[in-house]
């Protein structure tokens, strides 16, 4: 028991110490970091010396009853003993726009020599062999809308044919209102209750925006590379923000640490950088402030700016909240970045212009995911990575979104491998956070040319902040509601437009709930 004890208040230690962290780079206030600081001092002396009390409490202890002193712990993956007898645990996903991340998450077929797909390969090979277990990846869809049609007629017939549905987060997430899913919050009803997902390898913050009721059905987080780069950042030109605005605003990092990187900080800077060639005509031929296509980045800086499209009340129940000033306030701000002088719009074509514009080493700002970097920066001598702008200075953290393409997994409830496939999970996702993520961002993102202590705060600040909203991940089912910027960026006065449209917003709502409640009784 004392053993345990002292691992809890090495936890708890361990716990306060990040949480200081994560207050000094997202509340931002000097005055406030300072305080917290001393706070953080204090709280470990205290543990330290309830520790060492602890210990000495315990000496004698373990001296009489050596057998009381292992207690129940979790376990790395690597230390949990268990044998499923070479069961297949078969998952059933759809692949995402540009690039193969999908399949290598859950299984690459060989080791190609690649420094990610290698690290993913290996972490199958070391649970299956430790488990006795085989993987197994097979493709559901041939295109990103496709999965959920495509094997309703399997789960609907109650097949165990695949275990876990790996999906794309905005076309299958109704999946869960068939009763097709496992309600991952009562796993222990089936002895199988091996996910961990309050660890910070799993999504947490992401997980509970797509819950409902108490009940999930989805998880995601490292296990999936779409996860990790689907994280939504500002991409800074360090060259120009260097020769253009170091001496006006301090480096890109005091920005962001500072809290001063907001929206309206967004704007001046992009108006500042911007450069005519001399044709009086903005275009690629520009030093650029910013850059976009004004498609899916737009709901990331919403969120980001602190717009909610959905809000949970006490008891966990959800309404529509998009109708609010902070809506208003972003709309306002988002309308003049997007009309100002600084900004080169592109049609939408899949960050292909954006992107590629950016790569060109002429443009200041550019927001999208983070692993376009592998697909466009990979020329880039350097670049910054930041988060998405704050709303404003009073706006107390950064808040980080995560792609509608991201990879979600379910489990089949008709799943006769139940274990294993949870099992299986926990042991992909640990290993995934260990020794492919860093594999991931240093390598295949080239954040090894960027990841210094500065850039690396950068990075665990946007992952540790990783968030959705209830009525945005489901847009899908709710008139496309996270979309609303897509098409209204330019509008000045956007109140009218979501006082027409919040009345069907809240039908489908509610049609959505009843839906996820039919689907739990039927399961």
């Amino acid at each position: 028991m004392c053993k345990n004890n002292v691992k809890f208040l090495q936890f708890k230690v361990k716990y306060i110490i990040e949480r200081q962290q994560k207050i000094m780079y997202n509340i931002l206030k000097p005055n406030e970091r300072k305080s917290d600081m001393k706070r953080a001092v204090l709280f470990l002396i205290i543990f330290s010396m309830l520790a060492t009390l602890c210990l000495c409490a315990c000496a004698d202890v373990e001296s009489e009853d050596e057998g009381n002193t292992q207690e129940d712990v979790q376990l790395s993956w690597k230390d949990q003993q268990f044998d499923f007898g070479d069961q297949e645990v078969v998952f059933v996903y759809v692949e995402g726009e540009q690039g193969n991340f999908t399949e290598i998450s859950i299984e690459p077929e060989e080791d190609d020599g690649d420094s990610v797909v290698s690290a993913l390969y290996n972490r199958n090979r070391k649970i299956e062999e430790a488990y006795h277990v085989d993987i197994v990846a097979v493709s559901g869809a041939s295109s990103i809308s496709g999965l959920s049609s495509a094997i309703n007629n399997s789960l609907a017939s109650g097949s165990d044919d695949y275990d876990v549905i790996a999906g794309y987060q905005y076309y299958d997430l109704p999946l869960a209102t068939k009763g097709y899913l496992l309600d991952l919050n009562t796993l222990d009803q089936y002895d199988a209750d091996y996910l961990h997902l309050d660890e910070n390898y799993w999504g947490g913050n992401y997980i509970d925006s797509l819950t409902y009721n108490n009940r999930m059905y989805w998880i995601t987080g490292d296990i999936a590379l779409r996860y990790i780069g689907g994280m939504y950042c500002t991409f800074v030109n360090s060259t120009i923000y260097r020769d253009v605005m170091e001496e006006t605003y301090g480096t890109i990092y005091d920005v962001v640490r500072s809290g001063r990187w907001t929206l309206d900080t967004m704007l001046e800077m992009s108006n500042a950088a911007y450069k005519d060639n001399g044709n009086e005509v903005i275009d690629d031929e520009d030093r650029i402030g910013y850059v976009t296509e004004i498609c899916d980045d737009s709901e990331a800086m919403a969120i980001a700016a602190g717009v909610k499209f959905s809000k949970r009340d006490a008891s966990g129940g959800v309404s529509i909240a998009f109708n609010s000033d902070a809506t208003t306030n972003f709309g306002s701000k988002y309308y003049n970045l997007c009309t100002s002088t600084g900004i080169l719009e592109y049609s939408d074509n899949g960050s292909k212009s954006s992107m590629g514009n950016f790569a060109g080493e002429n443009t200041l700002f550019v927001t999208n995911k983070l692993f376009q970097a592998q697909i466009y920066l990979l020329e880039m001598d350097e670049y910054y990575v930041i988060p998405l702008p704050k709303l404003d200075t009073d706006q107390e953290q950064y808040i980080s979104y995560i792609h509608d393409g991201c990879t979600i997994f379910g489990i089949n409830v008709s799943t006769d491998v139940l274990q294993a496939a949870t099992a299986s999970l926990e042991a992909m996702a640990q290993e995934s956070y260990e020794t492919v993520s860093p594999v991931y961002y240093n390598s295949a993102l080239k954040l090894k040319y960027t990841r210094d202590d500065d850039s690396a705060q950068m990075i665990d600040l946007i992952h540790d902040t990783l968030t959705t909203d209830f009525a945005a991940a489901w847009s899908n089912s709710l008139n496309d509601i996270a979309h609303f910027f897509r098409s209204n960026a330019k509008t000045k006065s956007i109140s009218s437009y979501i006082a027409r449209a919040s009345k069907t917003w809240g039908a489908k709502l509610d049609e959505l709930l009843s839906d996820l409640d039919a689907a739990s009784e039927a399961s």
